[in-house]
């Protein structure tokens, strides 16, 4: 029996939802609905943080990470536009990589067993923050 960490099962899985055509799916509906309590600790979490980095001096930047089945296409990427929506309504800076990171494969990007970068996709992930933080209107964009 295949179990769910596998690499043929995940192998398979994907494979099977690439050949059948099968529509993006949302795997997170809950954060569809403004009042649930997941999202909203999301929200105070992410404003705490920016807070806080403010408190300190610091910039933040809330930089959103693809996860695969963002980029192989098995999920809908609705999330991702809620995230950056709550970002603008509370001014803050955010990346979101998921519409950068399109143009690659994602079996270029990730591992196939967990999910995890692989180097190039460590090092494109770096490559566009790093471009991004230089146009970004920061009064110091060397934190050293």
């Amino acid at each position: 029996m295949l179990r769910s960490h596998s690499v043929l099962y995940s192998w398979l899985r994907i494979r099977l939802w690439e050949i059948k055509g099968l529509a993006p799916h949302n795997p997170f509906p809950q954060y569809m609905d403004p009042k649930n309590p997941d999202w909203v600790l999301t929200q105070e979490l992410i404003r705490s943080i920016r807070d806080e980095s403010n408190a300190r001096g610091a910039q933040f930047l809330l930089v959103i990470l693809p996860q695969r089945n963002y980029l192989n296409g098995m999920y809908d990427p609705v999330i991702y536009d809620s995230i950056i929506e709550f970002a603008k309504s509370e001014n803050i800076a955010a990346i979101n990589l998921l519409p950068l990171m399109k143009s690659y494969r994602w079996t270029e990007v990730f591992y196939l067993e967990d999910g995890h970068f692989t180097p190039f996709g460590a090092r494109v992930t770096a490559q566009i923050i790093y471009q991004t933080i230089q146009t970004m209107d920061y009064h110091d964009k060397n934190p050293f």
